[in-house]
Parts: structure tokens; sequence; C-alpha cells
């Protein structure tokens, strides 16, 4: 759809507004114990998720996501976030 998306450069540009954040060995271990929690649960979340919730949490960051397993994440994290479901939008 002509207007939709984003031009590269204005993209890159809102992209290097936001934190970085550096998957450290901290974060990692993070990531482990959260899905290990999760699993104790019945909940499983894969392992990008998990790191990106790792990550967040470790920062101390407000997560914007589409993907509701960010919010089963909650059930055993005080993961911060903002959820945008699919179609909303449109």
């Amino acid at each position: 759809m002509p207007g939709t998306r984003l031009p590269y450069d204005r993209l890159l540009s809102v992209l290097e507004g936001l934190p970085e954040v550096e998957l450290t060995a901290g974060v990692w271990e993070s990531a482990a114990r959260l899905g290990h929690r999760l699993r104790r649960l019945g909940i499983s979340i894969p392992l990008p998720d998990l790191l990106i919730a790792g990550a967040a949490l470790s920062a101390d960051l407000e997560l914007w996501h589409t993907d509701e397993d960010f919010e089963r994440v909650k059930a055993a994290a005080p993961l911060k976030t903002r959820f945008f479901p699919a179609g909303a939008g449109s």
C-alpha cells in the first residue's frame, strides 16, 4: 500500500533513537531463568522472545510489541509492555 511504509532513512532514524541493550551473559542467564519459571507454569516461550524480554527487564524498559508471547511472560516476571494487537491499526 502506498504511504504505509516508512522510507528507509526515516526508519533508520527512528531505530537509532531507541535504547540499545547489550546481550550480556547476565541477560542470557536472566532469559534462562525466565524460561525455566515459565515452563514450570506450563508456558513455553521461544528463546529469541526470552532474550528480548530478559533484555527489557535488565534495562527496565517498556517493551512495545505485537507478539502475545510477551504478554504471557508477565506470568513469571514484571515485564512492562505495550501490546499492539495485529490489525488494531487497520
